[in-house]
């Protein structure tokens, strides 16, 4: 599930919504409960929704308000009023990845 996860995040990220959206749909039907699958088909939703609104929407401000608390009952959307998240830019959060992973292999010391 997690590869899913991140491959639907991969296409997510590279603008290519309707893709993502079903790989998120396919995970949730093998697992209801799964999350960060759900978060992120949320997040996706939005995103997905503004850019078919218009061409020059920001989405930023659409999404930067809603945090989410994982709960054992039930999911609950919290608006985050105190602090505004800054938009992470998938090639450096990449690098940090790729860095922390040699860094455990001795890679790169």
């Amino acid at each position: 599930m997690p590869a899913k996860n991140n491959k639907a995040n991969a296409l997510a990220n590279l603008g290519n919504f309707d893709n993502a959206i079903a790989l998120y749909d396919q995970i949730l039907e093998k697992n209801p409960d799964y999350l960060t699958a759900r978060k992120n088909l949320d997040t996706v939703l939005l995103l997905n929704a503004d850019v078919t609104d218009s061409d020059h929407a920001s989405t930023d401000s659409n999404i930067e308000n809603i945090a989410y608390a994982e709960s054992s009952e039930s999911e609950k959307i919290i608006p985050n009023n105190q602090k505004k998240q800054e938009p992470t830019d998938f090639i450096n959060e990449l690098s940090l990845v790729f860095s922390t992973l040699g860094s455990l292999f001795g890679f790169m010391n």
